[in-house]
């Protein structure tokens, strides 16, 4: 047990004989600067050395008497509140300052992340650092996994829109769910992609049997590309509610069609197209998108 609070206390900036002689005046107090050494194991050639150290840092009392020095411990609670509060002093002030002098600009780069754990971790935090906006596509059970990152981003005042990939059911901001037929792998690998305040975005992939990978990057015109993308992806449930399903993929040509037949499931489109699916809230929204992208 002693090693272990000698390795805790070094880790709070104390040298391992300022450590053990501490632990030996909490054990028996006052003592002189023999007795430290010989309870402690400190040589003596350093112990008032040591000694000195500690209560300069102010985790010992010093007192005299007949000619001789007496130390005692300062109470463990009272030493830990003014370590910790010294601490949060330098950290808080040490960390402006380093934002003073860092000119790295982000933007540069286009940082690399895998792993779906260290992803959704990413995600989580560019949700919670978000200001005014957070545009996403995702699968349904990403979203599940970030609900309370996104509820919380919510009820700040953040603007939450979400394309997902299955069924969701998210009490917050909106939510669109995409009409994609099963086989529709070739969208489903694209895991997600999501902007946070149109400046930091990412975009993650997943495909069977190989790792989550995802690109991130701080870039105010690929964010502005993205936002714009999922802006639209919003959109089509409901301009699909609107028109006649035939008529859209009549008038494709023919690979354009494959490809929209394959991703899209008719028998979703059909029920859009019937009014089956939404509350109408969703055209008040889009309007409102089409607006801001303009």
């Amino acid at each position: 047990m002693v090693e272990d609070l000698v390795a805790r206390l070094g880790r709070l900036g104390f040298g391992e004989w300022e450590a053990r002689a501490y632990l030996a005046l909490l054990q028996r107090s006052p003592m002189n600067g023999y007795q430290v050494s010989k309870e402690s194991g400190v040589p003596r050639s350093m112990v008032y050395e040591v000694l000195g150290k500690l209560a300069g840092r102010g985790a010992a009392l010093v007192t005299h008497d007949d000619g001789s020095t007496l130390y005692a411990p300062v109470p463990p609670g009272e030493l830990m509140q003014r370590l910790g509060r010294e601490h949060a002093e330098l950290t808080s002030g040490l960390g402006q300052e380093l934002g003073q002098i860092s000119q790295r600009s982000d933007e540069e780069y286009v940082w690399r992340i895998e792993g779906q754990e260290n992803v959704l971790e990413r995600v989580a935090r560019l949700v919670e650092r978000a200001q005014t906006s957070v545009f996403g596509q995702m699968h349904a059970e990403d979203v599940s996994r970030l609900r309370p990152a996104l509820e919380a981003a919510a009820s700040r005042g953040v603007e939450v829109a979400l394309a997902t990939i299955g069924e969701v059911s998210l009490p917050v901001g909106r939510v669109v769910q995409l009409p994609l037929a099963e086989p529709a792998r070739a969208i489903t690998a694209l895991g997600m992609l999501l902007v946070a305040d149109c400046w930091e975005v990412l975009i993650a992939e997943h495909r069977p049997s190989q790792p989550t990978r995802a690109s991130w990057t701080c870039n105010h015109l690929l964010a502005s590309l993205v936002e714009g993308h999922v802006r639209r992806t919003l959109l089509i449930p409901i301009l699909y509610r609107a028109l006649d399903v035939d008529g859209v993929l009549a008038v494709l040509d023919g690979d354009e069609r494959a490809l929209i037949e394959a991703l899209l499931d008719r028998d979703k489109l059909a029920a859009l197209t019937r009014g089956e699916a939404g509350t109408g809230k969703e055209e008040k929204h889009a309007a409102q998108a089409v607006e801001d992208a303009d």
